[in-house]
């Protein structure tokens, strides 16, 4: 590997983990994360936030929940607060469930 591809290649690592602290951060995860650091800082405050990230997605949520989630963020991301997020994403994923 050339020093310009290990820079890049760390860079990389580095800008993935500030968006999966970012993502975790928003959806407040820490409230659930099984981490003490994390809850008591109320922040995703782990060694691998990618792999938290990973692990809360695939290995958590069913197909239901990922949908949740997916349209959480893009309410959280649209200025939504956690809680107004989360109550419109289940009535929507609940809407679509029922054929409303």
């Amino acid at each position: 590997m050339t020093p310009e591809q290990a820079k890049w290649q760390a860079e990389n690592l580095a800008r993935r983990a500030r968006q999966s602290r970012m993502i975790s951060d928003q959806l407040e995860t820490w409230r659930f994360c099984p981490r003490k650091p994390c809850r008591r800082g109320s922040a995703c405050l782990g060694p691998d936030p990618v792999a938290c990230a990973r692990h809360l997605i695939w290995d958590l949520l069913d197909e239901t929940g990922r949908a949740t989630l997916q349209i959480g963020m893009q309410l959280r991301a649209g200025g939504a607060s956690a809680e107004d997020a989360l109550r419109e994403a289940q009535r929507r994923v609940a809407a679509v469930s029922t054929g409303q």
